[in-house]
């Protein structure tokens, strides 16, 4: 039997997950009786704005990745160019694995600056990040 019981994301310091989500489900699933198992498949985004206390963390859609956003280390280096032909589009959890050791090294950047038109191509992601100060157009996002 599989019970879906929502977000866990505030078990994280950081997370893209609404304040409420706060993995209810697994504890009163737990408090009657179900054996919890495969805990560790949980669902990273790979590309969540990370800026001092901001949380829950903006997310800057993998369609900026489609469109020609590179991820980048703290020398300047992709961190994904080792994945073939698939590159930042490789699956979801190798591209946040990345992002998680290249920032654990010193951060991780997000380079938006190649595509053409970005304001008009994503609106709404040039929008939030352009609350927070951030233009993608012109500089990197942590």
């Amino acid at each position: 039997m599989i019970l879906a019981t929502g977000g866990v994301g505030q078990l994280y310091a950081v997370t893209t997950n609404p304040k409420v989500a706060t993995a209810d489900g697994w504890a009163l699933a737990h408090h009657v009786g179900a054996q919890l198992r495969d805990l560790e498949f949980l669902q990273f985004h790979p590309t969540a704005l990370k800026l001092p206390g901001i949380n829950p963390a903006p997310l800057i859609s993998e369609a900026v990745r489609g469109a020609g956003a590179v991820l980048l280390d703290q020398s300047g280096r992709r961190l994904c160019a080792r994945f073939r032909c698939r590159g930042e589009l490789a699956p979801r959890d190798v591209v946040a694995r990345a992002v998680a050791a290249a920032d654990a090294a010193g951060g991780a950047w997000l380079d938006a600056r190649a595509i053409e038109n970005f304001p008009s191509r994503f609106p709404g992601i040039t929008a939030m990040l352009g609350r927070l100060g951030l233009d993608p157009a012109h500089a990197l996002c942590p």
